[in-house]
């Protein structure tokens, strides 16, 4: 059973059941109103939302080229843009979206880097990321959390638990890079339970190698955390990926020839964000089932009518699309040479 759960192509039946139940669902709520929406879309607005989600995954493809070139000159935002996708689609198909740094690391390693490079670039890069998201959330929280906590839904309590969890997260993810002290302890920890458990024969060899990574780890991630510049630079790009991914729905909506007024895009970003806090207690590959239902309810008090077809249409561009992108791009990366790829 185990195994069968930890199978990409079980998430991945997964995804497409619940994604189909969603669908069933909304339709059955709403099945002429939904319907007579998507056929009046407003397809360039339609074509912009795909160009704004397409664009945080290469500003995504820009930041591993900047953290690359620090270790290769020879690493291109294109080749950061191919790993971006297929992090996507790794994260998209994997429960907690747990799997999308295992997915970049052979592709990482097929450009030149060594492993313990790697880990420091997909470490630190996440590690920057959540950082970022926390600071930036904890700006909408102080700007609009407190109208939408009052007069809307419980859910927001469990927002405001996925907020206090990723902070939590980022402490211990902090700690862990910063001491290297606590890290061995950690993978001692974790090691001597796996051999218990009979899963690793040789404990003491395993400790060493992984002690040996570590090292390395912590020395190649130096060159990164040494460059303030780079370091700069990469919480910009993450607050501009923020602003992209999160203001989204606000052009589903007028996509869908939703009336909605211009400045009430900064409660879009803000509701947008508090449904990504929830997605830290849906275990489910992609959140799926849980990021739809949340949607619904966070975005009740912003808008009444079209809200199910709105969600259908975020859902579809940021999650489905992406996913079946992002498949696309393994698949090849695995069939052809990674380079003729890019080409």
């Amino acid at each position: 059973m185990k195994r069968l759960i930890k199978s990409p192509l079980f998430n991945v039946a997964l995804l497409l059941v619940i994604g189909v139940l969603v669908l069933y669902f909304s339709l059955n709520e709403d099945f002429e109103g939904i319907v007579t929406q998507l056929r009046s879309a407003n397809v360039q607005w339609a074509y912009f939302c795909i160009a704004l989600i397409l664009l945080y995954y290469y500003l995504g493809g820009y930041l591993f080229k900047l953290y690359s070139n620090l270790f290769i000159s020879s690493f291109t935002t294109t080749r950061g843009f191919i790993l971006a996708l297929i992090g996507a689609f790794g994260s998209a198909i994997t429960p907690s979206a747990s799997g999308g740094q295992i997915f970049q690391v052979t592709p990482f390693k097929k450009y030149g880097l060594k492993t313990s490079q790697t880990a420091s670039i997909l470490y630190l890069d996440f590690i920057i990321y959540q950082c970022t998201m926390i600071g930036f959330v904890s700006l909408l929280f102080i700007l609009k959390f407190s109208d939408y906590f009052k007069n809307g839904s419980p859910v927001f309590y469990v927002v405001l638990a996925g907020f206090l969890v990723n902070v939590v997260l980022m402490a211990a993810l902090i700690l862990l890079y910063k001491s290297k002290k606590f890290h061995y302890i950690v993978v001692n920890s974790v090691i001597k339970f796996l051999h218990k458990i009979k899963i690793i024969k040789d404990p003491q060899k395993s400790i060493d190698k992984i002690n040996n990574q570590v090292d390395y780890f912590h020395e190649s991630s130096k060159l990164i955390e040494n460059n303030k510049k780079l370091l700069v630079k990469a919480v910009l790009i993450n607050v501009m990926r923020f602003i992209v991914y999160y203001s989204i729905p606000y052009f589903v909506i007028l996509t869908l020839n939703i009336e909605l007024d211009a400045s009430r895009i900064v409660d879009v970003i803000c509701l947008t964000a508090f449904v990504s806090m929830v997605n830290a207690f849906i275990p489910v590959p992609g959140a799926s089932g849980g990021t739809e239902i949340t949607f619904v309810t966070v975005f009740a008090p912003l808008m009444g009518s079209g809200i199910l077809s709105v969600m259908l249409v975020w859902r579809f561009i940021t999650f489905y699309f992406v996913l079946v992108l992002g498949g696309l791009v393994l698949f090849l990366t695995r069939r052809y040479q990674i380079q003729r790829l890019e080409s």
